[in-house]
């Protein structure tokens, strides 16, 4: 517990976009301060393409344990798509996470997708191709791969290793369908 003026802040550990991420929930006024935690479809900018997480299956686990809270507002660190502010208020916290865990669950399949259309891939060649389909932007598929689109896009493939479903190829430095 935390007291931040006449409040008192639980801390939850909130990993998926960093491992040690942290939120803060005040029960009495039903808010979350989740910073990065929770991230929709991405960020507001062309640059921000994907939601930003190092580790798929925890941001999903997040999700998960936020939707059992009982939260009324969440305050985050920056706008994320498709909301226009950083604060989300009433009936669009179930929207907000709803579509954080949609856009995780596309990404994932639209890996998978290319991966069965297009045969092996290295990291960059996977990353570029999310942020160039990236849902509700015209990103150009020219657009270097960047920390906003290896990060998550690399946490799809360590988690769909995991699964059994893909696998790395250590030679060609590819991700290639099992």
């Amino acid at each position: 517990m935390i007291k931040m003026g006449d409040r008192d802040m639980t801390v939850i550990h909130t990993p998926g976009h960093s491992p040690g991420h942290l939120a803060l929930y005040d029960k009495s006024d039903k808010l979350l301060l989740t910073g990065d935690a929770l991230q929709g479809s991405g960020g507001a900018q062309v640059v921000d393409p994907l939601p930003s997480y190092d580790d798929a299956d925890s941001y999903l686990k997040t999700i998960d344990k936020i939707e059992k809270m009982n939260v009324d507002m969440i305050l985050a660190a920056h706008p994320y798509r498709p909301f226009t502010e950083a604060i989300v208020k009433g009936d669009d916290v179930k929207k907000y996470l709803k579509e954080s865990r949609d856009y995780a669950k596309w990404l994932e399949k639209l890996i998978l997708d290319f991966l069965k259309e297009w045969g092996p891939q290295n990291l960059c060649e996977v990353a570029k191709y999310c942020a160039a389909m990236a849902k509700g932007l015209m990103s150009p598929f020219w657009m270097p791969p960047n920390m906003q689109t290896l990060r998550p896009t690399g946490a799809h493939l360590r988690s769909l290793q995991a699964r059994g479903k893909v696998r790395y190829n250590q030679v060609d430095q590819t991700w290639e369908l099992i």
